[in-house]
């Protein structure tokens, strides 16, 4: 349960950095990343969002059947 937890935190980290890079590329109107459009940077951050949702509520129901 503890790498699943580490690779819950890792993904949600990555997905802040990921809207965050969107933010910046878009105020400044540059390309940061090789990317045509805003809008996909905030589309994969979503999935690391889904990803660390999905592990999180993993360890959450594993750890309510241990009780």
């Amino acid at each position: 349960m503890k790498i699943l937890k580490w690779l819950a935190v890792i993904s949600g980290v990555v997905g802040v950095v990921i809207v965050l890079l969107g933010m910046i590329s878009w105020i400044l109107d540059k390309s940061i990343l090789p990317v045509d459009y805003v809008v996909n940077y905030f589309l994969v951050s979503n999935s690391f969002f889904l990803i660390a949702l999905t592990l999180l509520g993993y360890i959450i129901c594993c750890q309510l059947k241990k009780e």
